[in-house]
């Protein structure tokens, strides 16, 4: 198994970024050919506004057609969804109408946000693989395993 510390990539000189930006809620990067990372910020509520910018960036990213595999980081401190926000990413959002997800690995290191995802994924239900890891390590090779293609080392 190969693994990158996506953390550690901090400019976009690095060749394995294709594109990075930050939104109110943290920083999206884009790896090739088709990886999206996410670290959200600390200390942060998010709202339906934030992945709402969250989706309208991977839909500039991936033309129709196109998809990626997501690895959503969300270990800051005191870090929460709000129900509005999980009702959009799992069956609102227009990436998901256009097919954009192949599968989103989500990286919580706390019990309370566990139990968040498992309550997210059992009632919502997303239509696209979802599960939770502690570490980006069991993530990134979860992801592989779903056809992720190893091409950012």
């Amino acid at each position: 198994m190969t693994y990158i510390k996506f953390q550690e990539l901090k400019n976009n000189n690095d060749s394995r970024v294709i594109d990075r930006r930050s939104i109110d809620a943290g920083e999206v990067s884009r790896f090739a050919p088709n990886l999206v990372y996410m670290v959200y910020t600390d200390e942060i509520k998010i709202e339906r506004e934030h992945v709402v910018a969250f989706n309208d960036l991977v839909d500039e990213w991936y033309k129709d057609g196109e998809s990626a595999y997501f690895l959503i980081n969300i270990t800051g401190k005191y870090n929460d969804f709000t129900r509005q926000a999980q009702d959009y990413l799992a069956k609102e959002a227009p990436i998901l109408e256009k097919g954009k997800v192949k599968a989103t690995a989500v990286v919580i290191n706390n019990l309370a946000g566990r139990i968040l995802i498992k309550f997210f994924i059992s009632i919502f239900k997303p239509k696209y693989p979802t599960q939770f890891f502690e570490t980006e390590e069991k993530a990134y090779e979860w992801l592989r395993k779903k056809g992720l293609i190893d091409q950012i080392n």
